[in-house]
């Protein structure tokens, strides 16, 4: 070998000597800043990394995925000298590349729902979910600071506002004809309330029915449908930068059926903008109530420049996405656990039956079936109870949107540094003994009759001050009903499904009124018996993975009331 050679094979040997020199301790150090725990927080109770990754290879669903965490910090606790439940109020779980504060002292979550400015929240974009992002764009519920607020001086006037219960009924009438077909045959519970959510919402938003009871392989319906099961897959929710990748033969095909069913909404905007644009021309009023969602938002919009196109698709699809597989989830849950108490059912349908009066179901026809009037449906206490106990334990989020820290702040006598992230534990609270007492785990909806009674506030264990419910009856009148407060600060935000303060969920008026119509159809129209598999009979059923929860593997046996 050649002189100049042997100088050059040394000085690119030495290059590469220096390249690993720097690469190989900058990776080290990326790799320890991702798991490494913040020393202003080092103190605080910690699921262990190996625990999270376990519990997310934990077959089973939520439920089981959140045993192995609680089971690890428990531990944790024990073997750092802490009383096993310290947790509770504040600890730590690693996000798959930094550590967060899980947050389950209602107090704690009360500041976060009253203080958006301080903790604002995460969005797709800011997390790499570059799909989610282009398909929900930015809008009332997933922005921040100037821009929420625009959206949400939009959107505000869509949602306070009356509801007619007949959108519901409507397609509530569609489900029992179904249904009618299926007595004496199982029923897969969550298939059936998910396509009469999905028909009700799309009425409701953009006033076309998508029919997926009667057409659930439509192909607006399965491309819906396909989409949100694809961007829930766990690969892209534990990798979110495969989102880019678009040499990925999945990836490029989620972008094409985006822009497939943003080309849809489009349609629909077009179309209700110019039946608008012609009623307000010669006009034409139109009664609050025959107004659908989309019709507000454009008729808000027109006078506010600063609100896009782009902003309007973008709330039409979050409020479509939102809006149904909340609410099926929670009917789900009711549906369950009326099968499950037999004594509850009954109860709850003669609550129905003194409100409505009886129906011959034997010559009533689904297509003629009665629907509760707006007024008739605030009268359902006990049923409004029975919600209400079902999304304390399966809440339909268990999580709200992750929050992050804009500047340091001081929690109890933790300080969390500015940019951390923050998770407030629906689920933990709701269940929490210390709060709700020993029948914590227990489904007793006669708990929000003593509630209102001024007997045990939250739970039997009265440990959430009663003294915070100021506006909780202004707070239930618009939930639409009087009696029963759905306000979080009426339970002293120990009971957050819809999470709380100005970013309260706007469709939580609308959502249990849903809840309210279809269960009492339902209540008229059958009775039911529980059947699947054995978790789901004994009262501890499988649910989803994922943030949305619900049981799994439940089926219902429908009998018409008054047919041999």
């Amino acid at each position: 070998m050649s002189a100049l050679a042997t100088a050059t094979s040394v000085s690119a040997g030495s290059a590469l000597l220096t390249l690993l020199a720097v690469i190989v301790p900058y990776f080290a150090y990326k790799i320890y800043k991702s798991i490494a725990v913040p020393s202003a927080l080092a103190h605080l109770p910690r699921i262990p990394i190996s625990a999270t990754l376990k519990s997310v290879l934990t077959p089973g669903g939520f439920i089981n995925e959140n045993k192995v965490q609680v089971e690890a910090v428990q531990k944790y606790c024990v073997e750092h000298g802490m009383d096993k439940d310290a947790w509770r109020d504040m600890h730590l779980i690693w996000l798959f590349g930094t550590w967060g504060v899980v947050l389950g002292k209602p107090e704690h979550l009360r500041t976060v729902f009253l203080n958006t400015d301080t903790f604002p929240k995460f969005l797709y974009g800011d997390v790499g979910f570059e799909l989610h992002q282009k398909f929900v764009g930015f809008n009332v519920i997933l922005s921040n600071g100037d821009m929420w607020k625009l959206h949400r001086k939009v959107a505000n006037p869509a949602f306070h506002r009356s509801w007619s219960t007949q959108v519901m009924g409507t397609c509530t009438r569609t489900l029992l004809e179904q249904l009618d077909l299926l007595t004496g045959t199982p029923v897969d519970l969550f298939d059936w309330m998910q396509r009469v959510t999905l028909d009700v919402l799309s009425l409701a938003t953009f006033g076309q029915n998508l029919d997926a009871l009667r057409n659930p392989n439509s192909h607006i319906v399965t491309l819906y449908n396909d989409l949100m099961k694809d961007l829930q897959r766990p690969l892209f929710q534990l990798m979110p930068f495969l989102q880019k990748v678009k040499l990925i033969p999945l990836v490029r095909d989620i972008h094409r059926r985006i822009d497939e069913f943003d080309e849809f909404v489009e349609g629909v905007i077009k179309v209700k903008e110019a039946e608008v644009k012609q009623r307000l021309a010669a006009g034409i009023a139109k009664d609050e109530k025959d107004r659908d969602l989309l019709e507000c938002m454009i008729e808000a919009a027109m006078n506010d420049p600063e609100f896009t196109r782009r902003d309007l698709r973008s709330n039409l699809v979050i409020f479509f996405i939102a809006g149904h597989d909340t609410t099926a989830s929670s009917l789900v849950t009711s549906l369950y656990y009326l099968a499950l108490h037999p004594e509850f059912q009954t109860k709850a349908r003669a609550e129905v039956l003194s409100v409505l009066g009886d129906v011959d179901n034997t010559t009533t026809s689904a297509a003629d079936f009665p629907v509760p009037t707006t007024a008739e449906q605030a009268q359902f206490d006990f049923l409004t109870c029975i919600i209400k106990e079902a999304l304390r334990l399966y809440p339909a989020v268990t999580g709200l949107p992750l929050r992050r820290t804009a500047k340091p702040v001081t929690m109890g006598n933790v300080a969390i540094p500015k940019g951390t992230p923050i998770h407030a534990d629906i689920y933990g609270v709701q269940r929490n003994p210390a709060i709700w007492g020993d029948d914590a785990g227990v489904f007793r909806p006669e708990r929000w009759l003593e509630d209102r009674a001024g007997g045990a506030k939250v739970g039997s264990a009265n440990k959430v001050n009663a003294g915070a419910s100021v506006n909780s009856e202004k707070d239930a009148v618009k939930a639409g009903t009087t009696a029963i407060p759905m306000a979080p600060s009426a339970h002293g935000f120990a009971w957050v499904p819809f999470g709380g303060g100005q970013r309260l969920c706007l469709g939580q008026q609308f959502s249990l009124i849903e809840q309210r119509v279809v269960l009492s159809m339902l209540l008229l129209r059958y009775e039911w018996t529980l059947v699947g598999d054995a978790d789901a009979l004994t009262g501890h059923p499988k649910t989803a993975s994922g943030v949305l929860l619900h049981p799994v593997n439940v089926k219902l046996n429908f009998k018409i009331r008054g047919a041999k």
